[in-house]
């Protein structure tokens, strides 16, 4: 196990005269080291071979970089910039996402796409009334554990620079991020689950997370439960708080609502049964950002048919029972 006292000797090492030391560093957070390397993902579309258009996807390399102050961040920068990386600088802002984000940094993937607001404009109080979909640059930036023991995705905001024509706000038309870019970032949301994959036997009562933070009070917000399964797609939950009352609730599958005004939107299922495996999807709307992630439920059981029998004189009467998961 690793102190604190050695973690305060790696982050000494790493951040030394010499230069940042980029990559994940064994037992150190993302709190603690205050950067974690990314991948920039960007869609480039050209016309194709048939004349038609297509869309090309190049990851760059990127760093997420939290900093509290500004020497620390400056002294990052510069090394970012050494480096060539393009780095996502993530200032003081009212949800943090590294209070989110555990186990250390060489367990994480990170990455980072532009995000569209799909032409909606509505006014981010976050950003003291400016017009989310006129005047900022928003991003996703998605962090996985390794172990898929969690997801995160957090949405960053940018202004653009003053004077950007409100018809170059779509956000394949921003100017083009170039090799050691500094981008001035803060997290306006986060949306996540701690449990991607749940594993649950028969008739068992399960708790599928999500969770999710605003980066301001009293957020309008919707949250809804779907799940998919064999096919079939089934609405579970809803709920709008312009109401204050669930609009879809479905017996058997239950979220508080005082939880919600809390930012936990799990869904609790009761009494899990065959047909309850699927994948089911928590997406949170605070407009013009919608965030969602997959939880897959997998009911686990004996394969092997039993068989019970019961003799009456001369009567024998067996029955089989075969135990989920069936033979597929």
């Amino acid at each position: 196990m690793i102190t604190s006292a050695v973690r305060l000797l790696l982050l000494m090492l790493m951040s030394s005269d010499s230069g940042w030391v980029w990559g994940g560093a064994e037992g150190v957070t993302l709190g603690e080291a205050g950067w974690l390397d990314c991948e920039l993902v960007e869609e480039r579309i050209h016309t194709g071979v048939s004349g038609g258009p297509e869309t090309e996807y190049v990851r760059r390399k990127a760093a997420l970089l939290l900093s509290n102050t500004e020497r620390d961040a400056d002294h990052r920068l510069r090394d970012a910039q050494k480096e060539g990386i393009i780095a996502f600088l993530v200032t003081a802002s009212t949800v943090d996402v590294a209070r989110f984000v555990e186990g250390s940094t060489e367990q994480l993937q990170c990455e980072i796409k532009r995000y569209s607001t799909a032409g909606i404009q509505v006014d981010w109080p976050g950003n003291r009334g400016a017009k989310a979909g006129g005047e900022d640059a928003w991003f996703s930036c998605t962090i996985r554990h390794s172990a898929e023991e969690f997801i995160v995705t957090a949405f960053l905001r940018q202004n653009p620079p003053s004077g950007t024509p409100v018809a170059q706000q779509d956000y394949n038309q921003f100017p083009p991020i170039t090799d050691g870019d500094a981008v001035h970032m803060s997290v306006a949301m986060v949306v996540l689950t701690r449990t991607p994959t749940v594993d649950s036997a028969l008739l068992r009562d399960v708790r599928l997370d999500c969770g999710f933070a605003v980066d301001h009070t009293r957020p309008e917000v919707t949250v809804e439960w779907r799940v998919q399964h064999r096919g079939e797609r089934l609405k579970l939950f809803s709920y709008a708080s312009r109401t204050g009352r669930p609009e879809t609730q479905t017996p058997g599958a239950a979220v508080s609502l005082k939880d919600i005004q809390r930012g936990n939107a799990s869904l609790r299922l009761t009494g899990v049964q065959v047909k309850s495996e699927g994948t089911y999807v928590c997406s949170v709307y605070v407009p013009p950002l919608y965030g969602s992630h997959d939880v897959q439920l997998r009911i686990l059981g004996e394969r092997a048919p039993s068989i019970v029998c019961m003799v009456q004189i001369d009567i024998v009467k067996c029955e089989i029972y075969i135990r989920y998961p069936l033979l597929r």
